[in-house]
């Protein structure tokens, strides 16, 4: 759901596990929170950015996606939804030229 604090872990080279030693949140509490099952309390929020980079902002490190807060797995849904969309409207135009192609 953040992907910016996945980002920051990779770079880093850490795993959640890492991370949660490093702020002390339960590994548990942590995995629930970044899944979106529960929110981070303002401090837990200040401890992830202090542990991956204390430079990093807070709006940054838990903005939830590109588009408007929609989670990713939503936009990826709706991405493979349009593609689908644009292979059937490319068949029905390859569909009608080879028609007018046969007259």
């Amino acid at each position: 759901m953040y992907k910016n604090i996945d980002v920051e872990l990779a770079k880093k080279g850490w795993k959640k596990k890492m991370l949660s030693g490093q702020t002390g949140i339960a590994y548990n509490t942590l995995l629930s929170k970044l899944a979106g099952s529960y929110p981070f309390t303002l401090d837990e929020c200040f401890l992830i950015k202090d542990a991956l980079d204390p430079n990093l902002t807070i709006e940054y490190l838990f903005k939830e996606s590109e588009w408007g807060g929609v989670p990713m797995e939503e936009i990826i849904k709706m991405q493979k939804q349009i593609l689908l969309v644009q292979v059937i409207n490319l068949s029905v135009i390859v569909a009608n030229l080879l028609i007018m192609l046969k007259r």
